[in-house]
Parts: C-alpha cells; sequence; structure tokens
C-alpha cells in the first residue's frame, strides 16, 4: 500500500458536512468533519498543509485501528464502550493521542471512581467479583476458586454449589413494549442468572 505526500500552502477549507475518509492502521473510516473536528488532532490533520494520504483520498494514521473505532464512536455518541479498568487506561492513552479532552476528563473520571470504590470496598471488607473471571474455562481446575450461595428460610439453611451463569432474555418488566433504545433484541431484556446446584440441606 503505497502512499504520497500532500502539500497545499493555504489551509484547506471544510465544511462541517464534508465526508472525510481516512485510513487508521490499515483499516478504512468515513465521517463527517463536525465529528472528527471534535479531536484537536485530526482537526489539525485535515486542515494541515501536508498530509500523508493513501488509497487516492484516505488520510493515513499510524495508530491502532481497533482503539479509533472506540475514539470515533465516543465522538458521534458521547458513549464509553470498555468497562474493564485495563480497557479504560488502553482507550485514555489513545483519547490524549487525538488530544479527546472532553473524552479525557470522561475517562479519567472513570477510573477516579474506580479506585475510590476501591478503596471503599476495602475498608468495608467487601469483594466485587467479576462473573466471567468466576467460571473462566481455561482456569488450573486445582487453584479454581468454587463458589458456595447458602440460602437462610427462617431457621433453614440451603447451599448451593454454583456452576455458572447465563442470560436470560425478558421482555417480563416491560409488559412487552419497547425499551427506551426501541430496540426489540436491545441489551436491556438480558438479565444474568446464576446456576446453582443444590447441596445437602441443614436445618
Amino acid at each position: 500500500m503505497g502512499g504520497s505526500l500532500l502539500e497545499n500552502k493555504s489551509q484547506v477549507h471544510v465544511s462541517p458536512f464534508s465526508l472525510i475518509m481516512l485510513n487508521v492502521g490499515g483499516k478504512s473510516f468515513t465521517s463527517l468533519y463536525k465529528t472528527l473536528e471534535k479531536s484537536r488532532y485530526l482537526h489539525d490533520l485535515i486542515r494541515h498543509n501536508a498530509k500523508v494520504t493513501v488509497n487516492e483520498d484516505e488520510l493515513f494514521i499510524d495508530r491502532n485501528s481497533d482503539l479509533f473505532r472506540q475514539i470515533l464512536f465516543y465522538l458521534r455518541t458521547g458513549i464509553i464502550l470498555p468497562n474493564s479498568e485495563e480497557g479504560i487506561k488502553q482507550l485514555l492513552s489513545e483519547a490524549e493521542v487525538y488530544q479527546c479532552q472532553d473524552m479525557v476528563n470522561a475517562l479519567q473520571f472513570q477510573l477516579d471512581k474506580r479506585k475510590s470504590s476501591q478503596k471503599t470496598s476495602s475498608k468495608m471488607g467487601l469483594e466485587f467479583i467479576d462473573l466471567k473471571r468466576m467460571f473462566d474455562g481455561n482456569s488450573n481446575e486445582k487453584s479454581k476458586s468454587k463458589y458456595t450461595l447458602i440460602k437462610k428460610t427462617g431457621d433453614d439453611l440451603e447451599a448451593f454449589t454454583v456452576v455458572d451463569y447465563i442470560n436470560v432474555f425478558s421482555r417480563d418488566e416491560y409488559q412487552d413494549k419497547l425499551c427506551e433504545h426501541r430496540n426489540h433484541d436491545c441489551g436491556c431484556y438480558y438479565y444474568p442468572k446464576l446456576v446453582l446446584v443444590p447441596q445437602q440441606k441443614h436445618s
């Protein structure tokens, strides 16, 4: 994939609704200028008098395409996708490169909130367990943690071995109406359920 350096001594005039084609790490993206200009880096790149192009019209950016997809999603929607701390840190680093200050602030807020929550839970003796990691099939069976759920009804105790979890699709809570996202297959209708195996009952 060859590239060429375009030079233009005058600043490029771009309207808010101009379609901009980008090539980030070998993958193509197209968006309106009014979306991309929220990033200072992209704003300057598009208007700069020297830029590298590939495939004739695409502006080339030598960055991670998967992370850029999340950057672009935020510029379009204001929504941050990653939930894990590692994912947030990776995206924060990339948002700083693209000079998306609003996104940087939002990601930093999420990290600070996580740290505050961890400190609070530590002081209270609480432990938060990720459901996916509880049932990670790649874990060594000998070192894999096992979990027991205790149900108390009056003086009766019932013990259950927690073996798995599933996501169940149900629209009962919405009484067959659509959620606010107006999507028949929205994540709002999926509920995590623990799969339990009863142990010996104790009284």
